[in-house]
């Protein structure tokens, strides 16, 4: 048992849920119905960072243990740890695609950066010209991947804007899904592949300070919905699956024609995440920051009811 909040850097959970894997102070640790004591990596590792199952036996991770940092995996119940790359400048993040073939990381100089799994080979799909890629996300058929990409540098008093994408590695071609005439980020697909979310600041009616004597702008977060699919008509739509047009896939070149905003009360959204029948959302609660840390409510909006539910209030990111 770890007590303290500060010292858990991060945590996963396996596919089936029944696996625990977490850091501490730099150090990784496995733990589940299987594991019986709490299984620990092996090595003398300065630092271990972006902890992801690669399945229910093995795990992946980034670490700087021979000096750079590299992609490694272990198999915990075999007890062996091989590099899966070496060939990353700095790893920000990585996510591992559902089919297990690639790993889609942010390097140190925030390219978006494609490793083979089974052979290690490192390929840039998109460098940061304007500023960082962020946020990777695996569409479920694993030939897709999300991200988005500096669209204006923010600069003295301002953040930038931030535009969606989407890279298609069968047709080595990437595609716009937002226009980054505002800023738009979090990307997170459907779990059937049906229709990428996105959240966009949008709403920009600046409330009046009456202490400082400016303008704040709160509530400008809307989440965006792009059809990928013949179903044009939205996870919120009433009309039955027979009526629809089905689940042939759409050319992405025009996909995002057909955006539009879903039925959630504008607020200010840091992240989403998609479920089966509604969305995760990661709300900051503006009024509630201290030494430059805002705390956070859970919600989830219900696709059938239009409602929001709250899970927890004023959590520390």
């Amino acid at each position: 048992k770890v007590t303290g909040s500060k010292y858990m850097e991060e945590i996963c959970l396996s596919g089936n849920g029944k696996t625990l894997g977490f850091v501490v102070r730099g150090r990784a640790f496995v733990s589940g119905e299987r594991l019986e004591p709490l299984i620990s990596i092996p090595g003398e590792y300065l630092r271990i960072r972006n902890l992801r199952f690669m399945d229910e036996n093995r795990i992946i991770f980034s670490s700087d243990m021979e000096g750079e940092e590299k992609i490694y995996s272990y198999d915990f119940m075999g007890n062996q740890l091989k590099v899966i790359s070496s060939e990353l400048h700095g790893i920000e993040t990585m996510e591992i695609s559902p089919d297990r073939k690639y790993i889609g990381a942010i390097d140190g100089n925030f390219n978006l950066v494609m490793v083979n799994v089974e052979n290690g080979r490192a390929e840039i799909l998109e460098y940061g010209e304007k500023g960082p890629v962020f946020e990777p996300v695996w569409h479920p058929d694993s030939r897709r991947i999300a991200y988005t990409v500096t669209s204006i540098p923010g600069g003295f008093g301002s953040m930038g804007k931030r535009r969606v994408r989407i890279y298609d590695l069968e047709k080595s071609m990437k595609y716009d899904m937002s226009t980054g005439d505002m800023n738009e980020y979090s990307p997170t697909f459907s779990p059937d592949g049906s229709y990428l979310y996105y959240i966009t600041d949008r709403d920009l009616r600046p409330v009046h300070d009456r202490i400082l004597f400016s303008y704040d702008f709160l509530g400008t977060s809307v989440v965006n919905c792009v059809p990928l699919t013949g179903d044009i008509y939205g996870p919120e739509s009433t009309i039955p699956e027979s009526l629809r047009n089905g689940k042939n896939e759409r050319d992405l070149s025009g996909v995002i024609k057909g955006t539009f905003s879903l039925e959630i009360k504008r607020d200010n959204y840091e992240k989403i995440m998609a479920s089966k029948n509604g969305i995760f959302l990661l709300r900051e609660t503006m009024d509630e920051c201290q030494d430059g840390m805002c705390r956070q409510d859970l919600l989830y909006y219900d696709f059938k009811d239009r409602k929001i539910l709250e899970f927890f209030r004023g959590v520390k990111s």
